[in-house]
C-alpha cells in the first residue's frame, strides 16, 4: 500500500474525522485510486499548516492560510472547523491591535465568520463554542463602541433566559485580553457612563487590578462623583491600592528543596521548627541564590533538585489584591501569606508560612528585608530541607536593579531543554499561578494569573504555558508530565501541547515535538507531530534534564465514603460525601472540588442554601455550583437547575451562568 496514503488514513484517524472522499470496497482496486488524490492531499496540508500557525499562535498567518483554504476548498468536511479556527484567528489579531477602531473592526469581521459557520454548519460539533465566543465578542464590541451589537445580546439573554449583565460582565473580564491601551481606553469610558452599578464597579476592578498609575484619574473621579455606594468603594479600593503599589520597593524569592550533608547543617537547621537568618543582602538571581544559601551553609546544604522563583511580587501579596501562589519542595508547601505584605521606601515586610504535609503543622514567621539585609526561611525532615530567601528588589527601572541582572544561565530543567529546542521562550523556570486539580481527571499548573469561571463551560481550555499530571492507566502506577502551550479539549478528552515535551512516569522524557496529542484515557498512546529527537543535540540535552515527578501514592484500602461537614469562614458550612475529608491545607489552594454538596451561608436574616455540583474558588471566596439550586433566607428559589457563581460573604449577589 502506498506509504502517502498510509499517512493520510492515520492523520484522519488521529482527528477523529470521517474520510474526506469515499472509499471503495475492497475489490481488488487501487485505494489509492479512489480515496487519494492529490487535490486530497493539498487540501490536508493546508489545513495542517494553519492549524499549526493557530497553536503557535501566529494569529496574522493563521488568518490568510485559512481564508485561502475555504477558498480553495468550499466544500472541504473541514469546513466547519476552519471558520471557527479563522474566527478565533481573526480574535487573537484584534488583541495586538493598539487602535481601538482596528480592534473593533477585526472582531466585528471574527462575529461574521462566526454566524457564517452557525448559517453552513448548523449541526457542526463546533456550532457550541463558536456561540460562546460570539456573545463573549458582541459584548466586547459594545464595550468598545459598536453600540449596534446590543440587539444582538438582547435578544441572546432573552432567547436563553440571561441576565444582560452576566454577560457584559463576561465581555468585560476577556476585555483585559486586547492591548492595554485598548482596553484601558474602553474601561475608564464605561467606568463613566454606563448606566448599570454593577459594570461600573467592575470596570473599577479591572482598572485597579491591571493598570498603574494611568488608572489614578478615571478612579479617583469614580471614588467621589460616582452616584452608587458600592461603586464609590470599590474605586476608593484600588485607588489606595495603585498608589501603595507605586511605592519604590519589591520583593523576589528564590525557594529551593535541598540536601543537609552535615551534622553541623544538621544542628543549624533544628527539626520541627521554622529556621531563620538574617544575611547581607546580595546578586539577585537563581544561580546566585543556590551560592548565597550554600555559602551560608559552609556548603554543607546543597544538592538542589527543585526550584521557584518569583521576582517583583510585592504586588502580589499587598492587602490580599492578588492570589496566593504555593510551593511544594520535598514534605512542605512554602507561601507568602496573602495580605501580609507591607511596603515602605527601602523595605518590604509579611509573614511566610511553611506547611509540614506529614504532620500537618503550620509554621509562620514574620519577615522583612530592605536594601542591607536579605533572608532565608529553612524547614527541615531528616536530610531534606525546604529552603526559601528573600530578596529586596529596588523598584522595577532603576538603575540598582538593572545592575543586577542575572549572570548565568538557569538553563535546567525542562524550560531550559524547551527553550535550547525551540528558542524564543524564557528559559528560567515559571511560575504556575493557577492550579486545576481535576481537570479531566488531572491537575494542570498554568502560568495565567487569573481565570474565569465561565471558562469551565467551554470545550476548549487554552492553559498557555503550563504542565499537565496526567496519571497513568492500567497495571502501571505513577503520572505523565506534559509541558508547554496547553490546550485541553474536554470533548476529545485530550491535551494537544506546541513546543513541547512529554515524560513517561519513570520520569523519561519521550517526547519533544512540535506538537504533542495526549488522551487522558490512554497517555502512553500519545501521537507526535515534528518530533526534535533524532536531533543529536537536543537528545544530549535530555539525557541531562532531571524530571521532577509528583510522589507516587501508595494505594491504601479505598475507604468507604461517608457524609463529611467542612466549616469556612463566617460560618459558612459545606456537607458533602467522599472517603477522607478535604484538609485545611487544601483549603488553601485555587479551587477545592467538593463534589455534589449542600452549602449553607448564613446571613443576618437567616440563611441561604446552595445544592448542587459545589467548586470552592478561594480566590474569589465564591462558589461555583453546576446543576444548582439556590434558596434564600426567606426559602425562596430563587435560582434551579443552573450554574451559578455564589459570593460566600453576599450570597444575594449571585450570578445565574447558564440555565
Amino acid at each position: 500500500m502506498n506509504i502517502k496514503y498510509v499517512l493520510v488514513a492515520a492523520i484522519i484517524g488521529m482527528l477523529g474525522i470521517a474520510p474526506l472522499f469515499p472509499a471503495r470496497a475492497s475489490d481488488g482496486l487501487s485505494l489509492e485510486g479512489s480515496l487519494i488524490s492529490a487535490d486530497a492531499d493539498k487540501e490536508l496540508d493546508q489545513f495542517f499548516k494553519a492549524k499549526e500557525s493557530v497553536f503557535n499562535r501566529d494569529w496574522s498567518q493563521a488568518r490568510k492560510q485559512l481564508e485561502k483554504f475555504l477558498k480553495d476548498f468550499p466544500a472541504s468536511r473541514l469546513g466547519d472547523e476552519a471558520l471557527f479556527w479563522l474566527a478565533k484567528s481573526l480574535n487573537g489579531c484584534a488583541a495586538r491591535e493598539s487602535s481601538r477602531s482596528s480592534a473593533a473592526a477585526l472582531k466585528k469581521e471574527a462575529f461574521s465568520t462566526l454566524e457564517r459557520l452557525g448559517r453552513e454548519h448548523p449541526a457542526s460539533a463546533w456550532k457550541n463554542d463558536a456561540e460562546e465566543m460570539r456573545i463573549e465578542i458582541a459584548g466586547e464590541l459594545v464595550l468598545l463602541g459598536a453600540g449596534e451589537y446590543e440587539g444582538f445580546i438582547h435578544e441572546y439573554a432573552a432567547s436563553r433566559k440571561a441576565d444582560e449583565t452576566t454577560l457584559k460582565l463576561a465581555a468585560l473580564n476577556s476585555l483585559i485580553r486586547l492591548k492595554p491601551e485598548t482596553a484601558f481606553t474602553a474601561l475608564a469610558s464605561t467606568l463613566e457612563k454606563d448606566g448599570d452599578h454593577r459594570i461600573r464597579r467592575r470596570c473599577a476592578t479591572l482598572l485597579g487590578q491591571h493598570y498603574g498609575r494611568e488608572a489614578l484619574t478615571a478612579l479617583e473621579k469614580a471614588a467621589q462623583t460616582d452616584r452608587d455606594a458600592e461603586v464609590r468603594e470599590e474605586a476608593t479600593y484600588w485607588t489606595e491600592q495603585i498608589r501603595i503599589r507605586l511605592i519604590p520597593a519589591d520583593l523576589s524569592y528564590y525557594a529551593l528543596a535541598a540536601r543537609v550533608t552535615s551534622d553541623a547543617a544538621r544542628s543549624r537547621l533544628k527539626e520541627g521548627v521554622l529556621n531563620r537568618f538574617t544575611i547581607a543582602r546580595k546578586t539577585a538571581g537563581a544561580a546566585a541564590a543556590r551560592r548565597t544559601i550554600s555559602g551560608f551553609f559552609d556548603g554543607q546544604v546543597g544538592g538542589f533538585e527543585s526550584s521557584a522563583v518569583a521576582q517583583r511580587v510585592a504586588n502580589n501579596y499587598i492587602l490580599g489584591s492578588g492570589q496566593a501562589t504555593a510551593h511544594k519542595l520535598h514534605d512542605f508547601r512554602i507561601s507568602i501569606v496573602p495580605g501580609s505584605v507591607r511596603k515602605s521606601p527601602g523595605r518590604i515586610a509579611g509573614e511566610i508560612q511553611f506547611i509540614d504535609l506529614v504532620s500537618g503543622e503550620r509554621h509562620s514567621e514574620t519577615f522583612s528585608v530592605d536594601g542591607q539585609n536579605d533572608q532565608i526561611f529553612a524547614a527541615r525532615r531528616g536530610d531534606k530541607a525546604a529552603v526559601i530567601l528573600l530578596h529586596f528588589d529596588p523598584a522595577a527601572g532603576s538603575a540598582a536593579a538593572e545592575s543586577e541582572a542575572e549572570d548565568e544561565a538557569a538553563l535546567t530543567g525542562i524550560l531550559g531543554l524547551l527553550s535550547r529546542t525551540f528558542g524564543g521562550q524564557s528559559d528560567k523556570e515559571p511560575v504556575y499561578y493557577t492550579l486545576y486539580t481535576n481537570f479531566m481527571g488531572c491537575r494542570v499548573h498554568t502560568t495565567l494569573q487569573s481565570t474565569f469561571p465561565d471558562n469551565a463551560k467551554n470545550n476548549i481550555m487554552d492553559f498557555s504555558l503550563a504542565k499537565a499530571e496526567i496519571p497513568a492507566k492500567g497495571e502501571s502506577q505513577g503520572t505523565w508530565i506534559l509541558t508547554g502551550h496547553l490546550l485541553g479539549l474536554k470533548k476529545e478528552r485530550t491535551f494537544k501541547a506546541r513546543r513541547a515535551s512529554l515524560a513517561d512516569p519513570a520520569g523519561k522524557i519521550v517526547a519533544v515535538a512540535d506538537e504533542i496529542t495526549v488522551a487522558v484515557d490512554d497517555p502512553a498512546g500519545f501521537r507526535v507531530q515534528g518530533s526534535r529527537l533524532a536531533d543529536k543535540e537536543v537528545a544530549e540535552w535530555v539525557r541531562k534534564v532531571k524530571v521532577n515527578l509528583p510522589p507516587t501514592p501508595e494505594t491504601p484500602p479505598k475507604a468507604p465514603a461517608r457524609e463529611q461537614t467542612c466549616e469556612l469562614e463566617n460560618g459558612v458550612k459545606v456537607y458533602y460525601t467522599a472517603a477522607k475529608r478535604i484538609s485545611p491545607e487544601e483549603l488553601r489552594g485555587p479551587v477545592v472540588e467538593f463534589g455534589r454538596a449542600r452549602v449553607e451561608i448564613p446571613v443576618s436574616d437567616g440563611t441561604w442554601i446552595l445544592t448542587g455540583i459545589v467548586r470552592w474558588v478561594s480566590y474569589g471566596s465564591l462558589f461555583m455550583s453546576e446543576q444548582s439550586t439556590l434558596t434564600d433566607s426567606r426559602k425562596t428559589i430563587r435560582a434551579k437547575d443552573a450554574s451559578i457563581l455564589v459570593p460566600m460573604k453576599k450570597p444575594d449577589k449571585f450570578t445565574i451562568l447558564d440555565r
